[in-house]
């Protein structure tokens, strides 16, 4: 009899324990939802009709998680109850100081310099797991004394209809949560690859990265359903360069494309390439400075067209009347836009923000030939008035470019073919608008303003989130080949930040190093002593610090900035830091080294489109 009771006793305590997880998984997916909507301010960027989206993915994918890792625990409990319910509250107490101690010792309060996990040689990982068990053990423990001493919350955990609604509700997070937990197994066989890069957009001008009046909603709506990287960098901030590593997975050093006017061989595996192989139709529409390809970029496409000057606006209708003869596979598409580069003369619809008050120089347009030098390097300045409108012009610009992205997305739901489709979008440089002197341009000085780019990627079955961990555009080929399912070569030089998405290397900073362009105007240059290949800037961001090594006849210059307490970069603490300075500086060297002798060599006539673009461009 006694037997029978004890066994009776420890059923119910397993019911109530199961009911109990569901009711606290299902409020711990309530709290997810709203605190990551929260977190991301959807409503304050406009983003409403992304919100109940956003909140229900979180809340399913936080009510799935919790229940599955404690139902393990309460099982044990139960058999725990079951074989020896009079040590039943002694082993609990037992197991609960040995969390307390696990706790403590992961912090290394006991000894300073020493923690437990060291100590037992295990992984991140394992020791995640044991302290989640044990977490697991005392949380059903907490709840069940909440439990004993609530008759209300008795109460209704005593409905059966109320557990039946709550198993229900687990059902429905369990399928629904499948897609956001294990994105990259079951995506939808052949999707199809889209992928759009823009010259000089700067991430601070998104409204998905908190800009309030942004000139961008159709990028806004991409980011708002995908995955967002806040901290994402170009190895090179010329189009060319930054091109070939978007298409290649390597750094220009190792393409050989290392100047504005280089070729991208055909040595060089892309991944258009990648996929034309796995039956993919591809299609490829640039605007770029020089006609055909000269570029060497319409590797692996059937259909390529270059732009020198058709805008926006051509290179979106070629690629929608693109898609409308390929119906029955999965496609890849390439579109670059360059038009927020100089010169900012956007359509004439898009200046919608232009002060009605406004009558300077440049009411229409902002260009800065023949006096690029001397504009460039701030040896011709403007008043607040003509700078504010400058940078107006600049917006505008992006404007005209999201108003053609939004143009490609509605064919794409016009044709039922957006809920198929994977859309990467990212920068090939940002745009320095004055900051550190240097106005109007990128690729010739390496701070962040024109090193930092948008990186977006958006599908129906990856999540909605921001990621703040810093990764390189060198990461975009391993990642949608490890999104498809594909082998990811160990020739890429980046790696797949589907780890970041996964959680599985939250922690992981991956080092960037950039290296700057050609001196397009070296007499105005002055922080630049070699303007030839060799006198390149390179930096390495390690996420903290940043240094710059700058080549010199003697000695290199090197600036250091902590990006912690100077994310504006307007403090040299070089000095001040000389461990730190040499141990960056090793890693720059390490990197340097890696380049193959043939591509240091200078040489070569300019391009005759870079002549006529470019006055004064060597001395």
């Amino acid at each position: 009899m006694l037997r029978s009771q004890r066994g009776y006793d420890a059923v119910a305590t397993f019911k109530r324990s199961i009911s109990l997880i569901l009711l606290l998984g299902l409020i711990l997916g309530v709290f997810s939802g709203l605190s990551h909507i929260r977190a991301n301010d959807y409503g304050d960027q406009g983003l409403r009709h992304a919100s109940l989206d956003v909140f229900v993915d979180h809340l399913n994918a936080a009510f799935f998680r919790f229940v599955i890792t404690l139902i393990p625990a309460a099982l044990a409990l139960f058999l725990l109850y079951r074989i020896a319910p009079r040590s039943f509250r002694q082993v609990y107490a037992v197991l609960a100081l040995a969390l307390l101690i696990l706790f403590v010792g992961s912090r290394g309060f006991f000894l300073e310099g020493w923690d437990f996990r060291s100590a037992l040689g295990v992984s991140p990982e394992v020791w995640r797991g044991i302290l989640s068990f044990f977490v697991t053990i005392l949380a059903i423990g907490l709840a069940r004394l909440l439990y004993d001493t609530s008759k209300a919350l008795h109460a209704i955990i005593r409905v059966v209809p109320f557990r039946m609604i709550l198993l229900v509700l687990f059902l429905l997070a369990a399928a629904n949560s499948a897609r956001y937990i294990n994105h990259t197994k079951n995506f939808p066989r052949g999707p199809n690859v889209i992928l759009l890069t823009v010259d000089a957009l700067r991430p601070d001008r998104l409204g998905s990265q908190g800009r309030l009046s942004s000139p961008t909603p159709n990028v806004d709506r991409i980011a708002a359903q995908g995955i967002q990287f806040a901290n994402a960098y170009t190895t090179s901030p010329r189009t060319t360069q930054a091109l070939a590593t978007i298409l290649t997975g390597r750094y220009p050093q190792t393409t050989g494309v290392r100047r504005l006017w280089d070729r991208l061989e055909d040595r060089e595996m892309t991944v258009t390439e990648i996929l034309a192989d796995r039956g993919y139709d591809t299609g490829g529409f640039a605007s770029l400075p020089a006609p055909d390809d000269e570029f060497g970029f319409a590797q692996g496409f059937q259909k390529f067209a270059a732009y020198p000057a058709g805008g926006a606006g051509a290179i979106t209708n070629a690629a929608i009347d693109w898609l409308d003869s390929r119906k029955d596979r999965p496609f890849f598409l390439w579109m670059h836009y360059d038009d927020p580069k100089m010169p900012y003369c956007p359509p004439s619809q898009e200046l919608i923000d232009i002060d009605p008050l406004y009558n300077g120089a440049f009411p229409h347009c902002f260009d800065y030939t023949p006096s690029r030098g001397c504009v460039v390097f701030g040896l011709s300045r403007f008043d607040s008035t003509e700078t504010a409108q400058i940078e107006r012009l600049y917006d505008s610009e992006i404007r005209a470019v999201d108003r053609e992205i939004g143009k490609l997305l509605a064919a794409l739901e016009r044709e039922d073919r957006l809920h198929n489709s994977l859309i990467l979008l990212t920068g090939t440089s940002g745009e320095s608008l004055g900051e550190h002197g240097y106005y109007y341009d990128h690729g010739e000085l390496l701070y962040d303003p024109v090193i930092q780019v948008p990186l977006i990627i958006r599908a129906e079955n990856l999540p909605r989130m921001m990621i703040e961990s810093q990764v390189r555009n060198l990461d975009i080929v391993p990642t949608l080949l490890d999104i498809l399912h594909f082998d990811v070569s160990d020739r890429f030089e980046g790696v797949s930040l589907m780890r970041l998405v996964q959680r599985e290397s939250s922690a992981e900073i991956l080092p960037v190093f950039v290296e700057s362009g050609e001196s397009l105007t070296p007499r105005f240059n002055h922080s630049r002593p070699i303007p030839t290949i060799g006198g390149k800037l390179r930096a390495v961001r390690d996420g903290r610090w940043k240094l710059i090594q700058t080549p010199a006849p003697g000695d290199d210059r090197v600036e250091l900035y902590d990006l912690h307490t100077d994310p504006a970069e307007t403090l040299n603490v070089a000095t001040d830091n000389p461990e730190t300075v040499r141990t960056l500086t090793n890693e720059l060297n390490a990197w340097i080294a890696k380049t193959p002798a043939d591509t240091l060599v200078d040489g070569g006539e300019l391009p005759s489109w870079l002549a006529s673009e470019n006055v004064n461009v060597y001395p």
